[in-house]
């Protein structure tokens, strides 16, 4: 431990004297004086102020926007090492300050007048500069010279000062100074209040690598540190001592102090006086070259480059082992040639010739997209009407727009879309929706009716998958939120946890692509596993074998949206507590039927939170719940894990924000819709909700492979499915023949691929029709076969799956045809982009 005030070779303190009797009559006189003074001052200070207007009264602390987020500060001495040297220093700092959008302050010893004063003190100085010429930036990097930045994927604001990712590791109540300070950190600090952080090697605190916030604060104690009472004493190690007296008897600088373990940011290159540095750590340094000398550090910069290139060779190497141990050879050596050709492919359809024939056919599709979609024959609104409408014109309008020529699902004709329909409760809801059209949850304080109904919402649909107790939800605007939310939860758990910073998840094919768009906006790479006939189930060998250190959430559907088959969620279960990982299951599909088919006397298997492995499960209640759109839920087994989704940023200008997903403003009228419809069909309504369409997909299931001679042989259904979705594909026939055939007689059904299919996902609309759609199934069937027949006759290639006819076929038979799907990805955004054409 290093004492407040250590004693210099040259102090002599001087002798006390005794008083004079002529001192306390000059005292009173001078308090006199004093007092006086004062009291004019405080006048001349309250006059000031009155004139001055209210509006000056109160001074504005400013807040850092944070551009940019970070300035990384380095001091470069040219004594000490040579101008290769310092140039892949510099160099390293700036690709990484380029990749996030930071800066960089380079000084050099003797930029700053330091009078006197050791030239390492030029650090706190460089600081003080950063300050001055950034100050919006958010945070202050001191990274030394002896150090390289290695893991340039890691940002400072969240590797680091992410006020979660503080709480996690900063050691509290520990000695400022080992091995054994009786000045210790604050037990109660939290990471929001923390502005600076630093770490110890092995002789004391080290400020060759720490982080300032920007602010107030940070100003006050660099002028504390660089104080000329610090800079004159005789410190062993100057301005280093000097820190750590500063930080162990300055209360207000202990008080916004953290101390992190030495890997998160200054590992060392030798383990002999700290931690030794490791793959994945953000920094290394090496302190010891700078006492060896510049050819010393020529030495490690040399070793450092051969670690980098070391730990490259390592990195791949690694995953090219777990590409073999969860592929197989012949399967890696299969994915190898499949990218190769979809790459290959990709450069041959960029030729041009060939661009400019593929660009005029993709024009000439969604030229006849917009036919249909934006009809040419009807009036158009594009800018404001100059006089708002009357009542009578906008009802006369939405009228017309309610009776656009669109498929009947009012008739029952279209696969899921729409699950309820009735007429009592669109009634209720829309009465629900009236009365809370202006709330926001965001203001629980000025809406505290929906803050009510959202969490009670959410309570139901807990209970109704067996949550234990202590289990949490937030209710989203649909599935895909929940998915998101989801998988965002759990690569923020891995990181703050185990410091994972290259997320991975483990995917069935058929998993909702939800998951998908979040492995893109996330950042989290997708390992896809086969669902294999006959089961169609994900299978859990692969999954195990692809699970390694960077996976962060394995899934399972219940049940999966292509097939509607539940995976063996109970297998997935056992591994994920095995592998010590998060389980999510996808019930946005099975949503209110899946815990009811055992009480309605329908086969099922086990899914929800009484299998321990399960930790987080999505539920549509729009969907089966019968909910208005715009309403879903995801569900946690625990509080902490619920956490991981929040936002909350405590520095904003505008005040504290924290919101509970993606969304900040959400429509309370939607959440007032949702629990009208939970409370008003109630466990009994769900109950035989569940009996009427489970019941009609068994009797439809029965037709397809039993009662109907036709389409049983010709039509084969996938897996076993237990719920509400049937998916068939054809033994001999264009399976997409069959689906625009069914369009042409009015059935909107969804076409699949990877196998090529057709699915119907039973609702109660279908439940009153479905025997119209066995038999319209069964003529289409029949005449699809009759042109096979008369091909067959006249010599013709038979269709088979080979020509495209219809816009099914056409658009599936093409995608399926293709190893590089760029033609497909483009019509698809050209209809996005239709969709918002006026």
């Amino acid at each position: 431990m290093h004492f407040a005030l250590p004693p210099r070779k040259t102090y002599q303190p001087p002798p006390y004297l005794p008083r004079t009797s002529r001192l306390p009559g000059l005292r009173r006189t001078r308090l006199k004086l004093i007092a006086l003074g004062g009291l004019v001052f405080l006048v001349f200070i309250y006059l000031v102020t009155r004139s001055g207007g209210s509006h000056h009264a109160t001074p504005i602390s400013r807040t850092p926007r944070g551009t940019p987020p970070v300035v990384i500060v380095t001091v470069l001495d040219d004594s000490k090492y040579s101008k290769e040297y310092l140039e892949m220093v510099k160099e390293n700092r700036i690709q990484y300050a380029e990749k996030h959008g930071y800066k960089t302050l380079f000084a050099k010893i003797g930029d700053y007048e330091l009078s006197g004063s050791p030239g390492s003190w030029t650090t706190v100085v460089a600081m003080r500069d950063a300050l001055t010429k950034y100050p919006d930036c958010r945070y202050l990097w001191h990274l030394d010279a002896t150090g390289l930045i290695m893991n340039p994927k890691l940002k400072i604001e969240e590797h680091v000062m992410q006020a979660a990712r503080l709480d996690e590791l900063m050691k509290k109540d520990f000695p400022v100074v080992p091995p054994d300070s009786i000045i210790k950190t604050f037990s109660h600090l939290k990471g929001q209040d923390v502005d600076i952080v630093l770490t110890q090697d092995k002789d004391g605190l080290s400020s060759g690598s720490f982080i300032v916030r920007n602010g107030e604060w940070a100003q006050f104690f660099l002028e504390t540190w660089f104080a000329p009472i610090y800079r004159s004493y005789n410190f062993q190690k100057a301005e280093v001592h000097a820190l750590e007296h500063i930080v162990q008897w300055h209360p207000t600088i202990l008080s916004r102090m953290a101390i992190v373990d030495q890997r998160v940011l200054n590992a060392y290159g030798k383990g002999a006086r700290g931690d030794e540095y490791k793959d994945g750590d953000l920094a290394v340094r090496f302190p010891e070259c700078v006492a060896a000398g510049a050819q010393a550090c020529e030495t490690v910069s040399q070793s450092a480059r051969n670690i980098i290139f070391f730990l490259f060779v390592l990195r791949w190497t690694r995953r090219a082992l777990w590409k073999l141990k969860g592929r197989g050879l012949l399967g890696t050596l299969a994915e190898v040639y499949t990218d190769v050709r979809r790459i290959l492919y990709g450069w041959f359809l960029r030729m041009p010739g060939v661009r400019t024939r593929v660009r005029k056919q993709v024009d000439e599709a969604l030229s006849k997209l917009q036919t249909k979609l934006v009809p040419a024959n009807t009036t158009r609104y594009l800018t404001l009407p100059k006089e708002g409408w009357t009542e009578d014109a906008v009802r006369k309008e939405l009228e017309a727009l309610a009776e656009m020529d669109h498929t009947r699902w009012e008739d029952g004709y279209v696969s899921g879309a729409v699950y309820h329909g009735e007429d009592d409760l669109l009634k209720l809801q829309t009465e629900a929706y009236g009365k809370f059209t202006v709330a926001n949850p965001i203001h629980p304080d000025v809406f505290p009716g929906v803050r009510k109904m959202e969490a009670e919402v959410v309570a139901m649909v807990l209970s109704l998958f067996n949550a234990p107790p202590g289990a949490a939800g937030v209710s989203t605007s649909g599935g895909t939120e929940s998915i998101l939310m989801a998988c965002l939860g759990a690569r923020q758990k891995a990181y703050v946890e185990r410091g994972v910073t290259e997320p991975e998840m483990i995917l069935p094919e058929t998993a909702h692509t939800a998951f998908r768009k979040a492995g893109e906006y996330f950042k989290i790479k997708i390992h896809y596993v086969a669902c294999p006939a006959p089961t169609y189930q994900v299978d859990i060998r692969r999954v195990a074998r692809l699970v390694n250190s960077n996976t962060v959430i394995l899934v399972g559907s219940a049940p999966n949206f292509p097939h509607g088959i539940i995976d063996d969620i109970s297998a997935l279960s056992k591994l994920a507590l095995k592998k010590r990982l998060p389980l999510h299951v996808d019930c946005c599909l099975g949503s209110f039927l899946v815990p009811f088919l055992e009480k309605a006397g329908f086969e099922t298997v086990p899914f929800d939170f009484r299998l321990k492995g399960v930790t987080s499960i999505s539920c549509d209640t729009h969907k089966y719940g019968f909910a208005p759109k715009g309403n879903s839920t995801i569900l946690y087994r625990t509080q902490a894990l619920r956490a991981y989704q929040y936002f909350v940023d405590p520095s904003w200008p505008g005040g504290v924000y924290a919101s509970p997903g993606l969304a900040g403003s959400r429509p309370g009228a939607l959440i007032a819709g949702c629990w009208t419809s939970l409370v008003s069909v109630g466990e009994a309504g769900y109950l035989a909700s569940c009996a009427q369409i489970v019941g009609t997909t068994k009797k439809l299931l029965d037709h397809l492979q039993h009662a109907s001679p036709s389409l049983a042989s010709e039509l084969e259904v996938l897996g076993n499915p237990l719920v509400s979705v049937v998916a068939f594909r054809a033994r001999n026939l264009n399976v997409y023949d069959i689906a625009d055939a069914m369009s042409a007689k009015g059935w909107h059904l969804n076409a699949l691929q990877d196998p090529p299919a057709i699915h119907v996902a039973v609702t109660l609309p279908i439940v009153k029709v479905w025997e119209r759609l066995a038999a319209d199934l069964e003529v289409v069937v029949e005449a699809e076969r009759e042109k096979e027949r008369v091909r067959l006759v006249e010599g013709k290639k038979t269709r088979g799956g080979q020509d495209q006819a219809g816009d099914a076929a056409a658009l599936y038979g093409v995608a399926g045809s293709l190893p590089n799907k760029s033609v497909v990805v483009d019509l698809a955004r050209g209809f996005l982009d239709l969709l918002y054409k006026a």
